[in-house]
């Protein structure tokens, strides 16, 4: 309860809506979201405290006075657990003549962040679940279609079940990490991930099935007039954060229809799991060649979210069938050479790895071919038939492109603080990259445009700039541009800079 002037008291208005907020605890590891203090269904503070129950009057009155402020407080409770219901017996509006049926789906696609400017916390608003009603007799089999139905009404394209049985092709991952092509990324190959990944049941004992759902996140189709790119799926909202919340709704829904103590535990690219074999088990695709699920109706621009139960379900067939046939457009097209024969990449040539998951410099022999690409790349994907032919753009507006990352310039890129970097990435999947791989993903595709336009900011990364990395970078963009003013900027910098491996970049920069 909160009180407002002179103490008086302010109730949140009605309404159906709650407002959830995602809070941060580091690499991806949220905690759900959380009531904020005052809205939605307050059930938790409902009841007044002790101090605001007037005991002053004696006898029968005081007993009457008790029984009739339980009575009210009861109402009132009543109130808050259903609000936005239909009141007077009449329908809510836009439901027709308000008769629900069973296993009909109300509405679909409800669920989608709201827009905000940009720096704003990420905050999602969540209707009230309007998703198909509960079945009479709940089998397995009638859970089942229910929360198939349910996960597209909380924004999901696709839903499966699958079994926590220990993956079939869990050597060819085990092959791959021995064989170090995942790189610098370690937390890929502790005990505990492998321990995980061989059986999801680690991350929850009682996990008798997997949903795994599916987001289609493929962008509009006109082709984008801008100097840098940024992959399609990092364009909009973080969808660790936008479709952890609405799993976690969805789990909610099924806790309110089915029973609360139902097990479950959502994970959305931030746990250790095979993602893609289990969506394959879960019947929905087929894992291509360039190392993507793909679906298809859908394409291979989908976004997983797998959520663990502890109930028991019937689990869908496999998708058994390889629909890439012969083609092989994707391991031709891809412009550092990192798609292997046996469908796995080798991280350390990926353009994605190289400029997110990489810390350090970017290798010389690779950086012409980062080309425009200023965080991600989708070449192996946009060359795929299934994307080319079938792939529909998303409607969801969580994938919409924020403003600048639609159609990037990598001098705006260049100058970003680190302060500046935070407040404009809030809520972004591109703050993953961090102020100092961008910037040195800036410079890389400055050098490999070669626009003399650059110059001046590639000048003050190299003169200014805190980080040794980006410094090299800068130096190496403007030995590509190679004119006049770039290089007597490097002239500049070799006699003052006092790092090795900058020093040694701005002499073959100069060479």
């Amino acid at each position: 309860m909160r009180t407002g002037r002179a103490g008086q008291e302010r109730t949140p208005p009605p309404g159906p809506h709650r407002r959830l907020e995602i809070h941060s605890l580091g690499r991806y590891d949220h905690p759900g979201p959380r009531l904020l203090a005052g809205s939605g269904d307050r059930r938790g503070d409902a009841r007044p405290a002790d101090s605001q129950v007037r005991t002053d009057r004696g006898g029968q009155g005081n007993r009457r006075h008790l029984q009739a402020g339980c009575l009210r407080r009861r109402r009132r409770r009543h109130r808050r657990l259903h609000r936005g219901r239909s009141r007077g017996g009449r329908p809510p509006r836009g439901e027709g003549d308000g008769r629900i049926h069973e296993g009909q789906v109300i509405s679909t696609r409800s669920v989608d962040p709201v827009r905000r400017p940009v720096g704003a916390a990420l905050a999602f608003t969540l209707p009230r679940y309007t998703g198909p009603v509960p079945p009479a007799d709940p089998s397995p089999a009638a859970v089942a279609r229910w929360l198939k139905e349910a996960a597209r009404s909380r924004g999901f394209d696709l839903a499966g079940i699958t079994t926590p049985d220990p993956p079939p092709h869990l050597e060819v991952y085990a092959a791959w990490l021995r064989a170090g092509r995942h790189g610098e990324m370690g937390y890929l190959a502790t005990e505990r991930a492998l321990a995980a990944r061989a059986d999801p049941r680690r991350l929850l004992p009682e996990c008798r099935n997997v949903l795994v759902l599916g987001a289609n996140y493929a962008p509009q189709r006109e082709p984008m007039q801008a100097p840098a790119r940024v992959a399609a799926y990092a364009r909009g909202d973080d969808y660790h954060q936008v479709l952890a919340a609405r799993a976690r709704a969805l789990l909610d829904d099924l806790r309110s229809s089915f029973g609360a103590g139902i097990a479950g535990r959502v994970y959305t690219d931030t746990g250790p799991l095979l993602e893609r074999e289990l969506a394959q088990r879960a019947g929905l695709g087929w894992i291509g060649r360039n190392t993507c699920l793909i679906h298809p109706r859908l394409g291979s621009m989908i976004l997983l979210v797998e959520v663990l139960l502890g109930i028991d379900l019937p689990a869908d067939e496999p998708f058994a069938a390889d629909r890439c046939g012969v083609c092989r457009r994707c391991l031709a097209a891809c412009p550092t050479g990192c798609i292997l024969p046996d469908r796995t990449l080798d991280a350390t040539r990926c353009i994605s790895y190289l400029t997110i998951e990489g810390r350090g410099a970017i290798p010389d022999a690779l950086r012409g071919s980062v080309g425009d690409w200023l965080f991600g790349c989708d070449v192996c994907q946009s060359v795929c038939p299934w994307n080319v032919r079938f792939g529909q753009p998303t409607s969801d507006t969580a994938f919409a492109p924020r403003p600048g990352l639609g159609a990037p310039d990598p001098a705006d890129w260049l100058a970003l603080s680190q302060q500046e970097f935070s407040a404009r990435l809030r809520g972004s999947p591109l703050k993953r990259a961090r102020r100092d791989g961008m910037a040195r993903n800036a410079a890389v595709v400055a050098g490999n445009l070669r626009r003399p336009a650059d110059v001046p900011a590639l000048a003050v990364a190299l003169l200014e700039d805190p980080s040794p990395t980006v410094r090299a970078h800068a130096a190496w963009a403007l030995g590509c541009i190679g004119n006049e003013p770039a290089r007597n900027w490097l002239r500049q910098a070799l006699a003052l800079e006092v790092e090795l491996d900058v020093h040694a970049e701005i002499s073959a920069a100069l060479s």
